[in-house]
């Protein structure tokens, strides 16, 4: 590009940032979809186990968990315990120091897992939701709480 090419692209920069318009919907809904690519090539664990619509048949006498959900993928499975409003999960097969929950808005929060591969979210908001298994590692399907 001339020096001239570049002082017209800032003069339409200049304009174009100046029309102060709204963004209109159909892009914006465009790009969050655009958005969701981003996680693409992240390993998917798979939903092997939901309380809510499997039948657990004699392996809990006590009740303690209103739902239980397992997911896995090759080696690594998560269990997770959804007690009240709080996830109390366990990761085998992996080496890692943090679990990640995250909302469709984009939201994380991040919970600290322990020698043991357990982790605990205290007060999760009712909603979707996934787990991010380590930096950069297995992401679970999306699900409900």
């Amino acid at each position: 590009m001339t020096e001239r090419d570049d002082d017209r692209l800032l003069e339409l920069l200049g304009a174009a940032l100046a029309m102060n318009q709204a963004v209109p919907a159909e892009l914006s809904d465009d790009a969050r979809a655009v958005f969701t690519w981003r996680t693409i090539d992240a390993e998917l664990l798979s939903l092997s186990f939901d309380s809510a619509v499997d039948e657990l048949t004699g392996v809990r006498s006590s009740g303690t968990a209103e739902r239980l959900l397992r997911f896995f993928s090759g080696d690594v499975e998560v269990e997770v315990d959804v007690i009240g409003g709080d996830l109390e999960g366990m990761v085998t097969g992996a080496q890692l120091d943090v679990v990640r929950l995250e909302r469709p808005d984009g939201t994380l929060v991040d919970s600290d897992v322990d020698e043991h591969g357990r982790f605990l979210f205290e007060a999760v908001e009712a909603g979707p939701l996934r787990l991010h298994i380590g930096e950069g590692g297995p992401v679970t399907e999306w699900f409900l709480v």
